[in-house]
């Protein structure tokens, strides 16, 4: 329910073209358990040392979180379920999401959770969640668990050029091809150091 930017792109092609999504992280790494509150010190577990700045209060991001949670408790008891339930549900009652990955801490948790499938929240509660958390938003931009590789290394989204002292030069692609290359500098030589495919003819 933090994290919603996936609607307006992910999820919303899987719904058009009827592919199955998986979501993780639907307790948003226990904020939505109502553990953590406005005035109550914080437990850092060793993942959370790790991940400290998640669980700093002080923080803005985290500050619109703990208001989102009180909030989101009262569509819960509304709803009649713990805001765990009511988390698992909404996660569960996007049209292309075909399963929700838990994380469970322990037996009780996971007994818990699993309590949750058979959970269903009428359009009147999924319209009060919108209104606390927009559609296609995310709550706190800067929170990201997981940044695909194929995303953080420009190397595997594009194929680069070879660089010379006069700029980039025209390469034969490992396809065969070959095409004038106009690639940044940076993605250039990340390819030629080995963190990128390097076309043929190019220097090793």
């Amino acid at each position: 329910m933090f994290v919603r930017g996936a609607e307006a792109g992910e999820l919303l092609v899987a719904g058009k073209y009827g592919l199955g999504a998986l979501t993780w992280s639907p307790l948003n790494s226990g904020w939505l358990t109502g553990r953590f509150r406005r005035g109550e010190p914080v437990e850092l577990t060793s993942f959370r040392k790790a991940v400290a700045w998640k669980f700093d209060l002080s923080l803005p991001g985290n500050q619109r979180k703990l208001d989102a949670v009180e909030q989101l408790r009262a569509v819960a008891e509304e709803a009649g379920v713990s805001l765990t339930h009511l988390a698992l549900a909404f996660a569960a009652s996007h049209r292309a999401v075909t399963s929700v990955i838990l994380g469970p801490g322990t037996a009780g948790h996971l007994d818990d959770q699993l309590a949750a499938a058979d959970v269903r929240i009428d359009d009147h509660i999924l319209d009060r969640i919108d209104e606390i958390v927009p559609p296609g938003t995310n709550l706190n931009p800067p929170y990201t668990d997981y940044t695909p590789p194929a995303l953080a290394d420009a190397g595997q989204r594009r194929r680069a050029a070879c660089l010379t002292e006069s700029g980039p030069s025209r390469a034969v692609l490992p396809d065969g091809d070959s095409r004038p290359g106009k690639p940044s500098l940076p993605t250039s030589l990340d390819a030629m150091k080995g963190r990128g495919p390097v076309p043929r003819g190019c220097p090793e």
